[in-house]
């Protein structure tokens, strides 16, 4: 029987302060807010290195290029989630206009987010080449989230609505033109749909990717806005110098008090506390547990 992955979803349900951190966690997209919250506990130390290297390159980036970076987050904030539409053009479902659109609008940004990851030489993501499905769905290479059935489609149609416009200005019956108008759109329709199915996968991965971007950005950002550092992965003794409770130290700043940073070293086997009472042991312990956390939640602490 396979174990459901713990993800940071579940975990935040139990750690109030861990619920916090997630609350800062600000991501673009509704596509990143969920990357974020299906995020899988990791304990593996290649794992947990990819994921501090990956934060790190998107923080490099914002920090070395900040056009291509404030390219990035313009891109992302075009995205949406289009699971439903997708799911049905896998299962061979006829796309209508607005699911033609939806599916147009995303592969225009991955195609653009997947130039500037290769211009800027990312790895963190790798996005699929979705250009056949831009071509596909903009024959008159606009490259705008925009769709219609286009003349550019079909001689016959442009053909059929030309002479629907003339008979419309003539007053003529327009009846016939128009339903072999429809008959032809559907037919475009139809065989679009049938193209596009063969790129059902790759846009559900690249959409999943870009998440995952949104996701990265997000964690970088609060790396800066509350001066997180990246973990050390070591065995055997575990050292926190300068430990801060960001929740606690943000109640303590509204009052004009300050949070006493810590350090401490926890061996193996079993570490005891001791001091006054409100001397701060709980907190500590909070807070060790909240480094523990976010650390193999793939944070920075």
């Amino acid at each position: 029987m396979t174990q459901t992955p713990y993800t940071l979803r579940k975990a935040i349900g139990d750690h109030r302060n861990l619920a916090y951190i997630a609350d800062l966690t600000e991501t673009i997209s509704p596509l990143g807010r969920r990357s974020l919250l299906n995020s899988e506990w990791l304990t593996s130390k290649k794992e947990l290195e990819r994921e501090y290297d990956h934060t790190e390159e998107l923080m490099q980036l914002m920090e070395n290029d900040s056009t291509a970076f404030d390219s990035l987050c313009r891109e992302l904030m075009c995205l949406r989630d289009i699971t439903t539409t997708l799911s049905a053009l896998k299962a061979s479902q006829a796309m209508g206009d607005i699911e033609l659109y939806e599916l147009k609008a995303l592969a225009l940004v991955m195609t653009e987010v997947r130039r500037l990851c290769l211009d800027s030489c990312l790895t963190a993501v790798s996005l699929p080449d979705v250009e056949p499905v831009v071509k596909l769905l903009d024959p008159e290479g606009t490259r705008v989230a925009h769709f219609y059935i286009y003349d550019a489609y079909s001689p016959k149609l442009k053909e059929l609505r030309q002479k629907l416009k003339t008979a419309q200005k003539e007053n003529s019956d327009t009846a016939v033109l128009f339903a072999a108008c429809s008959d032809e759109e559907t037919r475009i329709r139809s065989e679009l749909s049938a193209s596009l199915q063969l790129f059902a996968v790759a846009l559900m991965q690249g959409m999943e990717t870009l998440g995952r971007l949104d996701m990265l950005i997000a964690r970088g950002r609060l790396e800066k806005k509350l001066n997180l550092v990246r973990p050390s992965i070591t065995s055997g003794t575990t050292r926190y110098k300068g430990l801060r409770n960001p929740q606690i130290a943000e109640v303590l700043e509204k009052s004009g008090r300050q949070f006493q940073p810590v350090d401490i070293e926890i061996a193996e086997g079993v570490t005891v506390i001791t001091g006054a009472n409100m001397a701060g042991k709980s907190v500590v312990l909070k807070t060790v547990a909240l480094c523990q956390l976010m650390a193999q939640f793939g944070y920075h602490v």
